[in-house]
């Protein structure tokens, strides 16, 4: 974190790997290849790394609300809870909004312990919650772990189930965020299965309405609870409102 130009290390943090490599690609060509050589250097080489252009400072509040840090790289900024490492505002140029990112997870449909007029079960390829209750998945607090890296910033976030991580990374020259996450084994030691969702929650008025792409070809209008070819009954209100997206979805409001 930043603080009067200098950099602290908020926490450290171990990878499960013994070796984590990082760097730009570049743009790859549509229908191309590159290919990338890795060889281990002896222990004395010297390494020749460019420190990442990533900024990072530090909110205090005064009003018992919780710190927060913010990482740009001056194309856009994310800001954090400092304690839990979670999302929970963005900017980019004029545009700023609040931002926040929760996981959870949906009880799978059982017919043997579940009622409906249905037995289909939910499975592999069949996503039906036994209920529309998300229980959440909560992260811990004051574990947060901010790492500056040779692209850039990490932000890392563990929760209270083992079985889920999450790291947010601000890269330097990109105009987007990446978070990558890693889930399971997912525990079935109660006999449930689950399907784990996460939650981007915004100020936008999308009127529940979105747009998700078609194989990567164009994008199709979602509007929530309805089909635009036939009058919809609504039995299944999760899961009939949630759609495969190939590479992009996206909302958006008159703002």
């Amino acid at each position: 974190i930043s603080h009067d130009g200098k950099t602290e290390q908020v926490s450290s943090v171990q990878y499960d790997d013994a070796y984590v490599l990082i760097f730009s690609t570049g743009i790859l060509p549509p229908l191309g290849a590159v290919t990338f050589s890795i060889n281990r250097m002896p222990n004395n080489h010297q390494r020749m790394e460019t420190p990442p252009v990533v900024t990072s400072r530090r909110h205090l509040r005064r009003d018992g609300a919780k710190e927060s840090v913010e990482v740009s790289n001056g194309l856009i900024s994310a800001i954090f809870d400092s304690t839990t490492g979670m999302l929970t505002g963005i900017a980019s140029g004029s545009v700023s909004l609040s931002l926040n990112q929760t996981w959870g997870y949906y009880t799978s449909y059982d017919s043997s312990l579940d009622v409906s007029e249905s037995n289909q079960n939910s499975s592999a390829y069949i996503f039906r919650p036994s209920s529309s209750e998300l229980t959440p998945l909560a992260p811990k607090s004051n574990e947060a772990a901010f790492v500056n890296t040779a692209a850039g910033m990490e932000v890392h976030a563990t929760f209270q189930k083992p079985w889920i991580k999450q790291i947010t990374r601000v890269v330097a020259g990109q105009p987007y965020l990446e978070v990558e996450y890693t889930i399971g084994p997912i525990p079935i030691d109660d006999g449930r299965g689950k399907d784990i969702v996460t939650r981007y929650m915004t100020p936008i008025e999308s009127d529940g309405v979105l747009y998700t792409d078609s194989n990567g070809r164009e994008f199709q209008k979602r509007q929530r609870d309805y089909r635009p070819t036939w009058n919809l009954t609504v039995y299944e209100h999760v899961a009939g409102n949630y759609y495969p997206v190939n590479a992009a979805l996206y909302i958006q409001d008159t703002k």
